[in-house]
């Protein structure tokens, strides 16, 4: 029996919104996006795979997922920058994808 109140108590909650935490991180700052890609070894394949995995996803604004699920096919470069398709997405109703622009930036 006490389980089953349990589970009803833990419902209850969450439908109320009462307790409910959301835990949210801090966002990425430029400082900190440069001494993570300073902490990296340029000269290797993982290295430069690293940078750029973190450089794309600080300038898209992209979820862990969604850069995981990233394939070369999906980045097409252009004039102007690159234009990323992202596939699916958390807060994509219709999983179709979206491309998603990337514009090229300055260097230090």
């Amino acid at each position: 029996m006490a389980p089953r109140i349990w589970r009803s108590y833990r419902r209850d909650r969450a439908t109320t919104g009462t307790g409910v935490r959301v835990r949210k991180a801090a966002p990425v700052t430029i400082a900190a996006l440069r001494a993570m890609t300073d902490a990296l070894d340029r000269h290797s394949l993982v290295g430069i795979r690293d940078t750029a995995l973190l450089v794309l996803g600080f300038a898209l604004g992209a979820r862990r997922s969604e850069l995981a699920s990233l394939d070369i096919a999906d980045l097409a470069f252009t004039a102007e920058g690159v234009q990323v398709e992202i596939r699916t997405s958390k807060t994509d109703r219709a999983p179709t994808g979206a491309p998603r622009p990337c514009r090229t930036g300055r260097t230090r």
